[in-house]
């Protein structure tokens, strides 16, 4: 049906699944959704986190003992890519993290991002033992019991998939280790930072309007009629007919027996939809309509009889509806904040050696 009019010659076909979802355009920009990407991005992000570091930087240890590294390098090892404070980075260690990098969303600074990230993590994980933290066999288990409650899947087929991937329940286990030491060293960087007050929370939401606004959504049905130059007054006449024949039951009908949206048809001509995703015309017609009336419209596409099922007008969301939310974006700044600085000093401390040519 009202596809944008680029898609409009298979109507509105990708839109198969409508009745389950339809792809929000507007998603990063919808607060209750950025809560849930604070609780990912505590468990992933912080771990990952950038500096913004340029590459390696020989840190003014590294500097020091120039002369010596340069001596050394006629014994490098294949694929050895830096040391870390005497520990050894290779290329297999950046390419894993690389190649967990979507293909669409790789740049032209991904590589420079991946071996950053390889940095701050092993300059994470030997602050951490120097601290004498440990992450125990018993702290694993539970991280893949929940891991496989919260995917519906059982230990063998855990096994099975790493071993398609070329890996092992070892190997996965000792990655489970890793990954909950850095946790445990960002907890302990960033336990202290400031929990934002009442009128910093206000002043974000005062000055981020566009963050909080909800875009209009609605449901309905239709009948289409698809038309072209020669046939547009003989197909007005067609939706008119259908028009009267509708009654209070028979509309799935008549969309099965009548409309040329194809895709539609299954599920009564229905569609559930967010302002922005269908047809400019087919949209101002319900955005400005009551809930619980039909009408005849025509678009690019032809003609429609649309019945309009629930219509929600576009709004900017209350403070009251999203401050917790925005209390905990702060605190996730504050922390990400720490762990910059952390990370910062731990660079500044680091012998850290490039064996890659500038």
């Amino acid at each position: 049906m009202a596809k944008k009019k680029k898609k409009s010659k298979k109507s509105v076909k990708n839109n198969k699944n409508n009745n389950k979802h339809v792809k929000n355009k507007h998603v990063k920009n919808n607060i209750i959704i950025m809560q849930t990407i604070i609780i990912i991005v505590l468990a992933v992000i912080l771990i990952l986190k950038l500096t913004g570091v340029s590459l390696i930087e020989k840190s003014s240890a590294a500097e020091e003992n120039q002369g010596e590294n340069q001596a050394t390098q006629t014994e490098l090892q294949p694929n050895l890519l830096a040391t870390i404070n005497g520990e050894p980075v290779y290329l297999e260690d950046v390419s894993a993290v690389y190649n967990n990098i979507p293909i669409e969303q790789r740049t032209n600074t991904s590589l420079q991002e991946s071996i950053n990230i390889v940095v701050d993590n092993r300059l994470l994980i030997q602050d951490a033992k120097k601290k004498g933290f440990t992450a125990t066999e018993t702290e694993v288990d539970s991280y893949i019991s929940v891991l496989l409650a919260n995917n519906g899947i059982y230990i063998e087929q855990l096994e099975n998939t790493l071993k398609s991937q070329g890996s092992s329940l070892e190997q996965f286990r000792e990655n489970i280790k890793t990954t909950l030491l850095i946790q445990k060293e960002i907890d302990f960087i960033t336990k202290d930072v400031a929990i934002p007050t009442a009128e910093e929370i206000r002043a974000f939401y005062d000055q981020n309007p566009e963050s909080f606004a909800a875009p209009g959504s609605a449901q309905t049905r239709q009948i289409m009629l698809r038309t072209n130059q020669s046939n547009q007054a003989e197909k007005l006449e067609a939706i008119k007919a259908i028009a009267q024949e509708l009654n209070a039951t028979n509309f799935c009908e008549l969309v099965s027996k009548h409309s040329d949206d194809l895709a539609s048809i299954e599920r009564c001509g229905e569609y559930n939809f967010q302002q922005g995703q269908l047809l400019p015309e087919y949209e101002q017609a319900v955005f400005s309509s009551e809930a619980g009336i039909s009408k005849i419209i025509q678009t690019s596409l032809g003609f429609h009889i649309i019945e309009i099922k629930s219509v929600t007008q576009p709004r900017t969301q209350t403070f009251e509806e999203v401050q917790e939310s925005i209390k905990n974006i702060l605190i996730l700044r504050n922390k990400q904040e720490a762990l910059n600085a952390y990370l910062q000093t731990l660079r500044g401390q680091a012998d850290i050696v490039s064996y890659i040519e500038q």
